[in-house]
C-alpha cells in the first residue's frame, strides 16, 4: 500500500504488486489506498488485511503524504510521518533508504 505517485516505480523495479497508481481507470486501488491512510490505525489494520496488503510505503516530505496528512491529521499516513508507529507495523531497513520509508505489516 503506496500513495498513487509511488505505484510506478514499485511495480517497475520490485516484485510486488500496488493498490494505487495514476491511471484513470484504477479507481477501487486508488479509493483503497486513499481511504487506508486515511483512517486510524484500527481502521486502517482491517482494512489492510481486507486487501492482504504485506507492505506500506511512503516517501517522507512528497506532496501525496503532505495532503493526507493534512487532510487527516489522526490517519495513518500523519501518524506515520510523525514516527508513530501502530503495533501492527514493523519498520523495514533499506539502505541507502533516502526519503522512501517501508513498514511490514504483522
Amino acid at each position: 500500500m503506496a500513495p498513487i505517485d509511488l505505484g510506478p516505480a514499485i511495480l517497475a523495479s520490485t516484485g510486488h504488486s500496488i493498490h494505487a497508481a495514476p491511471y484513470h481507470r484504477n479507481n477501487g486501488g486508488n479509493l483503497a489506498m486513499l481511504h487506508t491512510m486515511m483512517a486510524p490505525p484500527a481502521e486502517a489494520r482491517q482494512m489492510l488485511r481486507r486487501h492482504q496488503t504485506s507492505y506500506i510505503a511512503l516517501c517522507r516530505g512528497s506532496l501525496e503524504l503532505m495532503e493526507l496528512e493534512r487532510d487527516a491529521r489522526d490517519g495513518l499516513a500523519a501518524r506515520l510521518e510523525r514516527g508513530d508507529v501502530p503495533d501492527f507495523l514493523e519498520p523495514v531497513e533499506l539502505r541507502p533508504a533516502g526519503r522512501l520509508a517501508v513498514w511490514r505489516v504483522r
